[in-house]
């Protein structure tokens, strides 16, 4: 062979090795690109159910900020432990009606099909005002209360507020309930007696 012929171009191995190159690089990207979008959707979950507790909890936070005292109104906190280890959570707080008049209120937070908050007349406690399901992936609600002595317990019935309030909840994927879970606890502190 003369000079000339060799540099014309590519031989047909050479065009094999660069198409099995080109195969293992584009594989690979594809491999890594999937992986990294699960890992996108999962903490796009992940973010959302934070959210979720986190909103939950701040509604909380705030009904705890609004405590009425026992002494004011007839009514009082009671916390209740079901067999299944859900708790169901009632006190008096002050609320506001629709023409922005302060007023007593009871509201109550249980479990069933999410997590639901429920406000009522605390003259008739059964009477539901307004109802709203905080949570719709909230599959565990946990309440505990401690009192003058310190120690917790599951259940309150006392005449007097607790000293704090203790509050743990799980929320999951309603989607995906084996995916992804998130829990979340926080200690709620009632500074009225």
């Amino acid at each position: 062979m003369n000079g000339k012929n060799a540099s014309r171009g590519f031989t047909l191995i050479e065009l094999l090795v660069v198409l099995a190159i080109l195969g293992v690089v584009s594989t690979v990207g594809f491999v890594i690109f999937g992986r990294m979008n699960g890992y996108w959707g999962d903490l796009r979950t992940r973010t959302a159910l934070e959210r979720e507790a986190d909103n939950i909890l701040d509604n909380m936070r705030q009904d705890f900020g609004a405590v009425v005292s026992t002494k004011l109104i007839a009514a009082r906190l009671v916390g209740e432990e079901a067999a299944s280890g859900v708790s169901v959570l009632s006190f008096p707080i002050e609320s506001q009606t629709a023409n922005g008049q302060k007023t007593a209120s009871i509201v109550k937070y249980s479990l069933d099909s999410g997590l639901k908050r429920a406000l009522a007349d605390p003259l008739s406690p059964e009477s539901q005002l307004s109802a709203t399901v905080l949570g719709s992936g909230v599959t565990q609600f946990r309440v505990e209360y401690s009192g003058a002595n310190g120690a917790w317990q599951s259940t309150w019935n006392e005449p007097v507020l607790p000293k704090s309030v203790r509050v743990s909840l799980a929320v999951v994927d309603t989607d995906n309930p084996e995916q992804e879970q998130v829990a979340r606890k926080a200690v709620f502190n009632i500074h009225v007696d």
